[in-house]
């Protein structure tokens, strides 16, 4: 327990050397010490040895003891204590000193609360100015950052503190404050703190509390003229965002009127996944008609959804646009559809991603086709040898094209043989015969027309043949991106 209390409180940045003059301990949720170093010795005159694992709290501090109970119960409450307090030893030193109470949460529980008690000679230096923080990679109620807010709120009347005392002060990096508060904020510390001040100034100014040259001054402005430089800038950034937040609002709603009228499945949701809006497509596509679509979670409609769908929408809700297609995607209902999809971030007027689109095609019926046509064609390739059936494909986005091994020898060319991207018109007897292919090529490629044409060919071995070719282009988004068909002996003439 007592080297799992030193590694946080070294993690937090406090100084854990037992030759520290400032006192350190862990008070568990029944006020037993924990924990103690030995500068309790000083303060107290109580060796530490004495204390942990046996000395409450209300022991150790006496008639200190009801002074500090409304600190100790908030404490194990909680919150965060900072105040000041005399502490007479009993060799009879007075010292004037900074209390900071810190509670110590796992989960939901609170387990006790840390002390940090140092000696300080700042008599009148105003409470609210004392608030300190630790790092809060041990403590989980509190948060740096926003106790840095607080600390610049303490000033706004006395000047910028500075980056680098405030660092030191709260035990932060200078760097994890500046990227933290640009992070939170939008905005560096300063620019926040000028922020604070201009709202101050605005409400003093709207309650008629002050002028504006008294706020100059109250404000630490070197003149009257800085001071409202900064505070008309201040009232323009505000105005334009009022404006952005009303034209973000007009860009969801024509999304929205979009989406909703759109003939295709298209969904869109926010960057916490909740859908915003929904095409009637996309309801029908994945059965969604009797549930409570728009305001619900991606991930409560769909909870069996593949983890590697939740890395596509973290990549687009950082910026990245992502399709594929031949994805077989369970419904809310268990059964499944094969799609293909879309998905891309929608930006608010600002250009930030304010979430994501999600397209997709229902390609179940083509896929059925495509497979029932694949399986056809795999037994005419069996029955090829008997009845002297062949089998031929070209794939016009690669530009590659496949003769099965019993048009081969229709054709009477070696096995090896190049393969003729254009149906063999080499092979044809004469230039009708060619030009009434090329012809059925086009129409299919152009309209989605099949052909189904006789005709001459002499082979590669000089043979006259006369044979039936057959042809079915295959259609995706408008465009044909194969053909495939057969290719059939009928007669060899002498």
């Amino acid at each position: 327990m007592i080297a799992k209390i030193l590694r946080s409180l070294t993690q937090a940045g406090i100084d854990v050397d037992e030759h520290t003059t400032a006192m350190i301990a862990y008070w568990d949720q029944d006020l037993i010490c924990r924990y103690a170093n030995t500068a309790y010795l000083d303060w107290f005159g109580v060796n530490p040895g004495d204390m942990i694992d046996k000395m409450n709290i209300r022991e150790l501090l006496g008639s200190l003891y009801e002074k500090n109970e409304a600190h100790i119960q908030a404490a194990l409450a909680g919150h965060v204590q900072v105040f000041r307090r005399e502490i007479v030893s009993p060799f009879g030193q007075t010292r004037q000193s900074i209390a900071t109470y810190w509670p110590v949460i796992e989960g939901e529980v609170k387990k006790g609360f840390y002390v940090h008690v140092e000696e300080t000679a700042l008599h009148n230096t105003p409470q609210h100015q004392l608030v300190s923080g630790i790092n809060s990679k041990f403590i989980e109620l509190s948060e740096p950052i926003a106790v840095v807010e607080k600390a610049l709120h303490s000033c706004l009347l006395t000047g910028f503190p500075g980056i680098t005392p405030l660092a030191k002060q709260h035990f932060i990096s200078e760097t994890r404050l500046k990227q933290s508060f640009k992070l939170r904020y939008g905005r560096s510390i300063f620019a926040h703190y000028r922020f604070l001040q201009m709202e101050l100034a605005d409400s003093y100014l709207k309650e008629k509390k002050a002028s504006k040259k008294q706020l100059a001054t109250l404000l630490n402005f070197t003149n009257s003229t800085n001071f409202l430089i900064c505070y008309q800038k201040h009232l323009k950034e505000r105005s334009d965002q009022k404006v952005i937040r009303e034209l973000t609002k007009a860009n969801d709603d024509r999304y929205k009127t979009f989406i909703t009228q759109s003939p295709f499945a298209l969904a869109m949701l926010d960057d916490k996944m909740n859908v915003k809006a929904a095409s009637q497509k996309y309801v029908d596509d994945y059965h969604l008609n009797d549930l409570p679509l728009i305001g619900s979670n991606f991930y409560d409609l769909f909870p069996s959804l593949d983890p590697q769908w939740k890395k596509l929408h973290k990549a687009a809700l950082k910026g990245k646009s992502q399709s594929g297609e031949d994805y077989v995607f369970e419904r809310q209902n268990g059964s499944t559809i094969c799609i293909k999809w879309d998905i891309r971030p929608w930006r608010n007027h600002d250009g930030k991603v304010g979430g994501i689109m999600i397209f997709t095609e229902d390609i179940t019926a083509a896929k059925l086709k495509e497979e029932e046509n694949s399986k056809i064609l795999d037994v005419l390739n069996s029955a090829g040898d008997v009845i002297k059936i062949g089998i031929w494909q070209r794939n016009l986005r690669t530009g590659n094209s496949f003769w099965s091994k019993v048009t081969r020898a229709i054709l009477e060319v070696p096995e090896n043989s190049k393969v003729s991207s254009e149906l063999a018109l080499e092979y044809y007897k004469d230039e009708e015969s060619r030009q009434r292919i090329e012809e059925a090529t086009r129409q299919a490629i152009e309209k989605g027309r099949p052909f189904d044409i006789e005709t001459e060919i002499v082979t590669g071995k000089g043979n006259r043949k006369l044979v039936r070719v057959v042809g079915y282009p295959e259609f995706k988004n408008g465009k044909c991106e194969r053909l495939f068909g057969i290719f059939q002996e009928l007669k060899i003439y002498a």
